[in-house]
């Protein structure tokens, strides 16, 4: 039977699936046999040999038995989640335990708990972590690999670097963004003007943690500008930002457009919590050619706060589909 480079690529994706699922499922053995899986599979000899010698060319074995009988290595596992080759949920669930460990590294570092200098053992972590032993011995090599955590010799020592403790600040400063969200969302009586003005502040601070260069409230030529945002410091944005009752209506983006044009801005990204009519969406599209508006709405928003994607990601996805397809984006739907 003849495989095909891409029938072998998809054997290698099974294989790889199944040693994450060793990894991490109390079910499924550590240990893999690829001559067993061949035989189980009916792929022949020659191809699983040839399989072999690429997985571990590319450093995919940890430990190495007799006969073709392998551990995965920490790479093969960063591999599957990186790739998305494996179950999200279980991915998810990996990467929860991991902050959780790095909480719990840098809490009993800063509360002095440990009885040793070097740092914490492993036991005193999954307690602080709240975590059995197997998931802290499933996953702090991961940790190691990503330099999030460092090993004392060969003891039950464990010591959090620089990077680690960087990691627990970020994760600590975006819940706490998340918490203010959902309370700026709680404050319905509140004047809308000063809620507005709290959230652009907080959304300047989000989009300022995520690499970007950020002035807040600026006032080119005695005009005042919401936020005006940039990365490389040639293409300037400038992002007006909405907590209306209503949704914005066309004379809200015409406007920014013009202040757009004014100062020669790259893009005007016009921000509302309240949404956006049809006909402002259709201003947006008849005129981009004079000077493209970007859409955050709502949904946008919240997914910026919650972390499943970033500010500059989502305005590069719609600055794109604006561009090349012609389509205005918000809140994940094509207008």
């Amino acid at each position: 039977m003849s495989i095909s480079v891409d029938d072998k690529e998809e054997i290698k994706k099974a294989i790889l699936r199944r040693f994450y699922d060793g990894a991490f499922l109390a079910n499924v053995d550590f240990k893999f046999g690829l001559r067993a899986y061949a035989e189980e599979k009916g792929i022949g000899w020659e191809l699983i040999n040839e399989i072999y010698d690429e997985l571990e060319e590319e450093g995919f074995f940890g430990r190495c038995y007799s006969p073709m009988v392998v551990e995965p290595s920490v790479k093969a596992l960063v591999y599957c989640e990186n790739n998305h080759l494996v179950d999200q949920a279980l991915v998810d669930k990996q990467n929860e335990i991991r902050k959780r460990m790095l909480e719990a590294f840098v809490d009993v570092r800063e509360e002095k708990l440990s009885p040793y200098a070097f740092g914490p053992p492993g036991d005193m972590i999954c307690e602080r972590a709240n975590i059995s032993r197997q998931d802290f011995d499933n996953n702090i090599s991961i940790l190691i690999y990503g330099d999030y955590i460092e090993q004392q010799v060969s003891m039950d020592i464990w010591r959090i670097t620089e990077k680690g403790r960087e990691t627990v600040k970020d994760l600590r400063r975006k819940r706490a963004h998340l918490k203010e969200f959902e309370n700026l969302k709680d404050l319905i009586d509140m004047n809308r003007q000063v809620r507005g003005l709290k959230f652009q502040k907080l959304l300047a601070e989000v989009i300022e943690d995520e690499g970007w260069k950020v002035k807040e409230g600026a006032r080119p030529h005695g005009k005042e500008n919401d936020i005006v945002i940039t990365n490389d410091l040639i293409n300037y944005f400038l992002v007006s930002c909405k907590w209306e009752t209503e949704p914005i209506q066309v004379a809200v983006v015409e406007h920014l457009r013009s202040r757009a044009q004014g100062m020669v801005f790259s893009t005007g990204i016009l921000v509302s919590m309240s949404g956006f009519t049809p006909n402002s969406i259709g201003e947006v599209l008849q005129g981009r050619t004079m000077k493209e508006i970007v859409l955050f709405g709502p949904e946008d928003i919240g997914a910026v706060f919650l972390n499943e994607k970033t500010f500059p990601d989502l305005l590069y996805e719609k600055i794109e589909r604006l561009k090349h397809v012609g389509r205005v984006l918000v809140d994940g739907n094509e207008h």
